[in-house]
Formats: structure tokens, sequence, C-alpha cells
């Protein structure tokens, strides 16, 4: 296995900026599926909150004034169930406790991600400083190199 021992600069802002995008893209996905579950827990909530009045007007006999005295309700029902089904892609609606839980461990996951990421930035300056500084000595090195050939020249 051949390892080496010395990266140069591109080499070492490629391999931090690789890492720095995947963590981005996590941290983008992670926030894609946050938005999702406090959707559909906001859906579901809604949802069962109208369920009652819609149970009512599906068995009501006058449904035509039943849904004129309670429209909104009927109304919102329907659009948290249209909602959840599309959000669900045809799953079962989850409990609010699970979808609660998984807000949770989204959040933390994505906490834990931004503290990678902020990790990932502090190596990259780091590394960066440490770039310009090499590059800062090598070239102070060929500075003096130029100036002793020159007064070797002339000497």
């Amino acid at each position: 296995m051949n390892k080496k021992l010395y990266y140069t600069a591109n080499e070492v802002a490629f391999m931090v900026g690789v890492g720095r995008t995947t963590a981005y893209g996590i941290v983008k996905q992670l926030n894609r599926e946050l938005k999702e579950a406090k959707e559909i827990l906001e859906y579901t909530k809604q949802r069962h909150a109208n369920k009652k009045v819609y149970l009512e007007f599906l068995n009501t006999k006058k449904k035509a004034k039943f849904r004129s005295e309670h429209e909104s309700e009927i109304v919102l029902y329907e659009a948290a169930t249209r909602e959840l089904k599309k959000l669900l892609k045809g799953n079962p609606v989850p409990a609010e406790k699970k979808t609660i839980a998984k807000i949770h461990e989204l959040s933390a996951r994505k906490n834990e991600e931004y503290e990678e990421l902020s990790e990932i930035k502090k190596r990259e300056r780091s590394l960066q400083e440490k770039v310009i500084n090499v590059k800062s000595i090598y070239e102070d090195r060929t500075e003096q190199n130029r100036a002793k050939r020159k007064e070797q020249e002339l000497g």
C-alpha cells in the first residue's frame, strides 16, 4: 500500500471540499425530511381536530344542510386528508407520537451534521493557513536563492 506522505495544496483543497459538499448534502436532505415530517404532523393534527364533524357528515341524511353548517371543518378535514395522501404516497397515516419522535430524531441528526460541518470548516481554514504559510516559506527561500545567485554572478 503506497500512502502519500504529502499532498499538494490542490489535493488538500479537493479533499476538504468533498467533505464539506457531502456534509452540506446531508444537511439539505435532513432539512427536506424535517420539513415533510412537520407537514405530516400539521395535517395529521388538522385532520384529527375535524374528524368527529366529518364522520357526523358522512352519517347524516341531510348532507347538504350539514355541509353548509360545518363547511370549514369539512373542507379542512378533506384538505388535510388529500395532503397526507400526497405526502405519504399511499402509506398509512402515522401516529402523532411517531411523527413527533421522527421530528426530534431528524432535528438531532441535523444538529450533529451542522457540528460536523463546523468542524470541517475549521479544518479547512486551518489547512488554508498552513498552505499559505508553506507557500510563503517556499517563496522566501526561492527569493533568497535568486538573490544569492545574483550576488554570485555579480561578485
